[in-house]
């Protein structure tokens, strides 16, 4: 049948918001969500993205609080299931741990190309034209989103939205009565200073994970907010996609080149946000799991929503074989149905100015 996506987050599932209230309570009286001192490390994740796919979802409700979502497709094409799971503290991925240089260093790191971020952007939204394209990750970002203003009942007049290509997000809010200011990657530059009148809330959505100088994006965006302003920040975090990270180490086992992006877990997302001088910060995560027949369905969907490679130093075609590794490993992780069960894991950053 078509694919579908089960939702269910915290341990009382989901009633009428997709975040658990417990949690939010906690966020919303917290001063402060982390013990870390200002000389904690920062772990990198090791490798990197590729590229997801679903049509437009139509949701029913089911029992349990658990919402049920289904992605039509064209007669002969494979499904793909989505199934949000509880909240749970992200998994950090491999890799070596050290201090992240970008903080200390006038000039940080060159690790990913905006030029080819505007590209992947672009691409997408050509891609996003064909009635069955994956938008499921950025739909889930922003109903995360307006849950949490609801449930904090914040009715902000000026807002920020950087990096939704859904549009969506804007279109509610404005719909609320708020003035919306709409940027991406090709209209803003994160790493320098946002100019325009303060802004009661910011949202990033699955965009500031990926620049140079993420200790600066944040402090930029932490200038540009109100005095009682506050920022979001979601993207994918430590602990997604392991199963395409292993099929990547598997495809060239003797000298592995650096395909994949580094990704921030909950301990540095919370180091970062004390360091951009955020007030009662709180780092949360949740987890999204889709199930894919092939790797080529999960590249194809993860090019679909622009979460392509986007790393400055463009590593080669995979050869032939190289290939086929890669196709093997990964399906060795597949279940009893042949489809392997592949994590997203969603960090989300919230932090008030004042």
């Amino acid at each position: 049948g078509d694919p579908v996506v089960l939702r269910w987050i915290g341990k009382a599932g989901r009633t009428n918001s997709a975040i658990d209230r417990t949690v939010l309570a906690k966020w919303a009286l917290a001063r402060s969500a982390t013990r870390l001192r200002w000389n904690d490390k920062i772990i990198p994740a090791g490798h990197a993205q590729t590229a997801l796919l679903a049509h437009s979802p139509t949701a029913r409700r089911t029992t349990g609080g658990i919402h049920e979502v289904e992605h039509g497709r064209e007669a002969g094409r494979e499904k793909t299931a989505c199934r949000h799971l509880p909240l749970l503290p992200a998994l950090r991925a491999p890799g070596k741990r050290g201090r992240d240089r970008g903080m200390n260093s006038s000039t940080p790191p060159r690790i990913f190309s905006r030029e080819r971020r505007i590209a992947g952007l672009r691409r997408a939204r050509v891609r996003q034209a064909h009635r069955d394209a994956a938008r499921y990750i950025m739909d889930d970002m922003v109903e995360d989103i307006l849950d949490r203003l609801e449930f904090i009942r914040m009715s902000p007049e000026r807002v920020l939205v950087i990096g939704d290509w859904t549009g969506t997000l804007a279109l509610s809010l404005r719909g609320a009565g708020s003035t919306v200011v709409e940027h991406d990657v090709a209209t803003l530059d994160e790493e320098r200073p946002i100019k325009g009148e303060p802004f009661d809330l910011i949202v990033s959505l699955s965009s500031v994970d990926r620049v140079n100088d993420l200790p600066g994006a944040l402090l930029h965006m932490r200038n540009a907010l109100a005095d009682d302003g506050l920022m979001m920040a979601s993207f994918l975090g430590a602990g997604s996609l392991p199963n395409l990270r292993r099929a990547m180490i598997a495809s060239e086992p003797d000298r592995p080149t650096a395909r994949m992006h580094p990704l921030v877990d909950n301990q540095a997302a919370s180091a970062l946000l004390q360091r951009a001088l955020f007030k009662r910060q709180v780092v949360d995560s949740r987890r999204l799991t889709v199930s894919f027949a092939s790797l080529d369905r999960l590249v194809s969907d993860l090019r679909d929503q622009g979460l392509g490679s986007t790393l400055a130093n463009v590593p080669p075609p995979l050869e032939k074989r190289a290939k086929t590794r890669a196709d093997y490993a990964f399906m060795t992780a597949a279940n009893d149905k042949g489809r392997v069960l592949e994590i997203f894991e969603i960090l989300t950053l919230t932090g008030w100015k004042d």
